[in-house]
């Protein structure tokens, strides 16, 4: 016999006011019924639930709820929150990373207004899923000491070197200088935004960094007369190789102090006696090698050193880029072995936020006296145009605007030009030169850049070479592969990166790109076309570190010689900057 509600008209009848027997039939029967309707229920097949587990970070913040249960379909949102004197450093989905500490690669996981709390939401769960996140300290604490090589002495003492018997003498360091890198970014704000700490007449020092950037230190002698004897060298990490790690991974920390011990020199770097841990910077061996093998674009430092006026607060940045050819046939569909890449060029760029030097100047516009700017190289150096030689420049006869042409664009930006020389005044700022592009590696020795005769900066852009000892290009190398449809569009540009194996003499793909945000900020892939005298130019940012391929959109554009004449790609490239050294990468048909 089935009992349905319907038998019990009235549930009042089971009045817990009764006693004796009546009260406990009632109560049975009541229960009975309780019990049917949960059957009745659940009557078919039940949704069923997911759990979503909660990784606890060790500490500095907490996730919240600890774990769920999600029934099918339906969302399931947590919360970050990092504790006082804490930031998120990281946040893992199914051991996917979605956040890096800096960019977000998941639309689900949104900041919380101005604070340092975000949030997660899972939408419409079907299976189990997992949440982790790594909290790390708002300052790192770096102590160290001067050792082999260094002195604090004014006077430095030499010292006995080998088993010859070399003397050598000991640099006189008195202070320790932290320059921000911000995902592999130099420039002006990094040395507003520098910090320095004294030499103790023992030796000691301790510096404290703001883990939300990473850092690189350097070694100075402020008592040194000129701006280019003052910069002594370099700090390395001990990253457990025969490769010294320039770059403080500080975004990565997990600790609030680190013991570098003794400095001890070598050349201009001075490497610490202790070595890095992987686990007190939440990287894996592989990812510290990694950065220390292709991190020398940073030596670049020195530059921004010398050529900053802490108390003036003005500054001059000289950029080098450098340019390799690709094969425009060879991309087509396929990646491109970064060996058979044939260098190009390096050019200059100039960049200053003084008001001795504008575009007015440069071209005596608005009751100017006409300014000459001149960029003197340490040596003899060769403009080129396709690898044929144009005009050699030396110091007595250097780079100059002396015969620039000016114009004023329909959109009111000043243009100057001439073979070897352009400036403008388009992309921000007071002025930006360009100096032309020039043959061979770079030389030794310091650029010197003159405005009206008078010296305003000096640059050992040899530091910032891109060639290794056997020819290959140092750092991380890209290479791209173009997608098409049947009609020839462009559907997508993939990207891989790879860097020299020494022990192979070959270039290998990297694997784990999320190491790339360390040394590459931002990059941009570019498509060109000419046709008729109009420059159609389209060119798409992405994050190295995070996409592997990108697609263009303002244009549809086509690869080789299908589609229209004026959207067909003639030219496209690649193009990231690291250290404060620019890299570009083209393919032309």
């Amino acid at each position: 016999m089935r009992i349905t509600q319907a038998d019990f008209p009235s549930r009042k009848r089971f009045s817990i006011t009764k006693i004796g027997q009546f009260l406990v039939l009632a109560s049975i029967v009541a229960l009975a019924f309780v019990s049917i309707g949960i059957r009745e229920a659940s009557a078919g097949t039940p949704k069923p639930k997911y759990e979503i587990a909660v990784t606890q970070p060790a500490a500095g913040g907490k996730i919240s709820p600890k774990a769920k249960l999600v029934k099918e379909g339906k969302d399931a949102k947590f919360t970050i929150k990092p504790l006082k004197g804490y930031h998120l450093l990281g946040v893992t989905i199914d051991g996917q990373p979605v956040f890096n500490g800096t960019t977000i690669a998941d639309a689900n996981l949104t900041r919380v207004g101005r604070s340092n709390k975000y949030k997660y939401v899972f939408k419409a769960v079907t299976q189990a899923h997992d949440i982790a996140a790594i909290f790390t300290g708002d300052n790192l604490t770096l102590r160290g000491s001067l050792g082999s090589g260094y002195t604090t002495q004014t006077s430095a003492t030499t010292r006995s070197v080998g088993a010859a018997g070399v003397q050598a003498l000991d640099k006189k360091v008195d202070k320790v200088i932290a320059i921000q890198s911000d995902r592999g970014y130099l420039g002006a704000s990094s040395m507003q935004n520098s910090r320095s700490a004294i030499i103790g007449d023992d030796g000691t020092f301790s510096i404290s960094l703001d883990t939300t950037k990473d850092w690189l230190l350097v070694l100075i002698d402020s008592t040194a007369a000129s701006r280019t004897d003052q910069f002594v060298g370099y700090i390395a990490l001990n990253a457990g190789s025969s490769e010294p790690l320039l770059q403080v991974p500080s975004t990565t920390s997990t600790i609030s102090s680190f013991d570098l011990g003794a400095i001890n020199a070598s050349g201009d770097v001075g490497q610490s006696e202790n070595p890095v841990n992987p686990t007190d910077f939440s990287l894996n061996s592989s990812q510290l090698l990694a950065l220390a093998k292709n991190d020398d674009a940073f030596k670049s430092v020195k530059n921004f050193i010398i050529n900053y006026d802490t108390a003036m607060n003005v500054y001059y940045t000289l950029r080098p880029d450098f340019g390799w050819r690709g094969d425009y046939v060879s991309i087509d569909g396929v990646f491109q072995d970064p060996a058979s890449y044939v260098y190009r060029h390096y050019t200059s760029q100039l960049d200053s936020n003084t008001t001795s030097i504008n575009m007015d100047k440069i071209c005596g516009f608005n009751n100017q006296a006409q300014v000459t700017v001149e960029l003197a190289p340490p040596s003899d150096v060769t403009t080129t145009s396709e690898q044929t030689p144009i005009a050699t420049y030396n110091p007595d006869n250097p780079i100059s605007s002396n015969n620039v042409t000016c114009s004023i664009a329909t959109d009111g930006y000043i243009e100057a030009a001439d073979i070897d020389f352009g400036a403008t005044n388009r992309y921000g700022g007071v002025s930006q030169s360009y100096f032309a592009p020039l043959s061979g590696d770079i030389p030794p020795g310091y650029w010197q850049y003159f405005e009206a005769d008078q010296l305003k900066g000096q640059f050992d852009l040899a530091v910032a070479s891109p060639f290794g000892p056997e020819g290959e290009i140092k750092g991380f190398v890209p290479s791209i592969r173009i997608n098409k449809d049947g009609t020839g569009a462009i559907t997508s540009v993939d990207i891989k990166w790879y860097t020299w194996d020494s022990s192979a003499s070959q270039y290998v793909e990297i694997t784990d790109i999320t190491v790339l945000r360390y040394l590459i900020g931002n990059g941009d892939v570019y498509f060109e076309n000419t046709t008729g005298g109009t420059r159609t130019y389209e060119s798409v940012g992405f994050d190295p570190a995070l996409q592997t391929s990108i697609t263009p959109s303002m244009y549809a554009w086509y690869y080789g010689t299908d589609g229209p004449p004026d959207r067909q790609v003639q030219g496209l490239g690649i193009f990231y900057s690291s250290g404060g050294i620019g890299y570009k990468f083209q393919f032309f048909r």
